[in-house]
């Protein structure tokens, strides 16, 4: 007897563990951005039109007006002289571009990219 409910127990168990890793694939990586550590959702275009003035940045435009024009045409405060900006680019499945860019005073720029892999 002990052993019938041990073998249903197993089975069980083992549809459960099924289960969850059927469900592990269904999360989609996508595109993220940050604002002063605030998610905002993007659409794809503005999201892309974003990235491409991002990753033109250096330390020389940190304060740019590309970035104050393209936060006032999706109506966003955006203050040229205090800002943090995180984002994220999937590249493909496996490969993933990621930029940081905290700017606190108009000579205190940091950017920091980091190429990875998922």
């Amino acid at each position: 007897m002990k052993i019938v409910i041990k073998k249903y127990v197993l089975k069980i168990i083992g549809v459960i563990f099924l289960l969850m890793l059927a469900n592990c694939g269904d999360e989609k990586i996508k595109n993220n951005f940050s604002l002063n550590d605030k998610n905002l959702d993007l659409s794809d275009e503005n999201f892309n039109k974003l990235y491409l003035i991002v990753e033109n940045i250096n330390s020389k435009n940190c304060s740019s007006d590309e970035l104050a024009q393209f936060f006032n045409k999706i109506n966003v405060t955006f203050v040229e002289t205090s800002f943090s900006i995180e984002i994220t680019k999937i590249i493909n499945d496996r490969e993933y571009k990621k930029f940081q860019i905290n700017y606190i005073e108009s000579n205190d720029c940091m950017i920091k990219e980091i190429k990875g892999f998922l």
